[in-house]
């Protein structure tokens, strides 16, 4: 090889030589991999979410209050009309404590504060007998419908009876005795209890309808059929408007039916409907004296 060759294969060499063995070469080569840092933004705290519930405020009530028995119900919520079987109700020794079990009631219950409406507070007429304690039950099913056939000694007719159904006979008692206590009834009056299978589960009560705002007028409805039945005299209901009606028919027939004939809401022929006038007591005119009386 020659002189001037083979001195340029040697400085190639040494070049190639520094280049592999140079360790910042490696270090510059793995830094220009690595992602920059991001730069963060400076954290701002959240506004505190305002709650979205309120309890209704409960009231002290002192301690030397003579003995008054009272009942508070609810009768709307969020502008909604509440049924019977809906409606919130407390019991209390005194007003006071039964406005603070109502309190309690519609705070566990979830009712916000700011849309209940209709409170009504009145003399207990069960003088004190509710809230009445439920018994306990065994976890059976066998479904079953219990009515009391008479109160405080006078017999009553099948549309007047209070009626409850159950999962099974000792659970649709307990229900009887708290719908005594909605309706104002001392439990312990219901007389000539009786109890049978509930052979359509689920059907009674009828599911409460959401009966719209916005139509509501007296109105009456009367159903003449259920089943095979032709009623003699038809079957007729009054309500706020047409829904309530047609409701109040559909709770008789739960109220007729039973083991025996197999009636069910569902089993009722056509409702027919009208509306009622009403009209309103025209206003006295007032009687004025010159000079205002003078």
């Amino acid at each position: 090889m020659k002189p001037n060759a083979l001195s340029t294969v040697t400085v190639l060499l040494l070049l190639l030589s520094c280049r592999s063995t140079d360790p910042k070469s490696h270090q510059l080569k793995a830094l220009d991999t690595l992602p920059k840092p991001v730069q963060l933004a400076e954290a701002v705290p959240l506004p505190t979410p305002e709650p979205q519930f309120e309890c209704m405020k409960s009231p002290d009530c002192p301690s030397d209050q003579p003995k008054n028995p009272y009942q508070c119900v609810l009768y709307r919520y969020k502008e909604q009309y509440l049924w019977e079987m809906e409606r919130l109700q407390a019991w209390g020794s005194t007003p006071c404590e039964a406005m603070k079990a109502f309190a309690e009631l519609t705070c566990k219950e979830n009712k916000d504060a700011k849309f209940i409406q209709d409170v009504s507070c009145s003399p207990d007429s069960t003088g004190g007998r509710c809230p009445i304690p439920s018994n306990p039950c065994q976890e059976t099913k066998k479904p079953s419908k219990c009515y009391a056939k008479s109160y405080e000694g006078q017999d009553l007719t099948w549309d007047q009876r209070p009626t409850a159904w159950g999962p099974n006979e000792c659970e649709a008692k307990n229900r009887l005795a708290q719908l005594a206590c909605r309706m104002g009834l001392n439990p312990d009056e219901f007389g000539k209890i009786e109890c049978e299978a509930d052979t359509n589960p689920g059907l009674c009560p009828p599911p409460t309808p959401r009966c719209s705002l916005e139509h509501k007028e007296p109105t009456e409805c009367l159903v003449s059929q259920i089943g095979d039945i032709s009623l003699k005299k038809p079957w007729t209901a009054i309500g706020t408007s047409a829904c309530e009606a047609q409701y109040r028919l559909q709770q008789l027939a739960c109220l007729f039916g039973n083991s025996l004939n197999q009636l069910t809401p569902q089993k009722l022929g056509s409702m027919e409907c009208r509306g009622l006038v009403v009209t309103a007591p025209q206003a006295k005119p007032e009687l004025t004296t010159p000079n205002g009386g003078q």
